[in-house]
């Protein structure tokens, strides 16, 4: 499937969203477990969050004027991703955690690789106007 502009901002909206809402119920309703690791992991994810949803709203701008900002703060993403999987190691194997790293690997090199195509064309026509 190829992304349109407005469908990948609807996207990254999305995530954004999804992200400061999970994390409002982490902190709002801990299971127990949340230690200053996961707090600083949640803050963490929460900035990222909020970036997200600022990418989504000037995702169009940004493709052709900075779009290594957004390449920059996605690879960014799923570095933090991996440490907070390998951090959850130390806490046991857990398949759901798997899955979610997974999950969000394959959803960030699939945002990671929607920008650079569609930033190359945003550029080529502008540069054929």
């Amino acid at each position: 499937m190829k992304e349109s502009v407005g469908s990948l901002k609807a996207f990254f909206i999305f995530i954004g969203t999804l992200g400061v809402f999970g994390n409002y119920i982490a902190i709002t309703q801990p299971q127990g477990n949340l230690n200053a690791i996961n707090l600083i992991s949640i803050i963490l994810v929460t900035v990222f969050s909020i970036a997200y949803l600022y990418i989504g709203f000037s995702l169009r701008k940004l493709l052709v004027e900075s779009p290594q900002i957004v390449t920059t703060l996605i690879l960014a993403n799923i570095t933090l991703a991996v440490l907070n999987f390998l951090l959850s190691l130390f806490q046991g194997f857990q398949s759901s955690v798997f899955l979610g790293f997974v999950f969000g690997l394959l959803i960030n090199w699939y945002l990671y690789s929607s920008v650079m195509r569609l930033s190359r064309e945003e550029k080529s026509k502008r540069e054929n106007s």
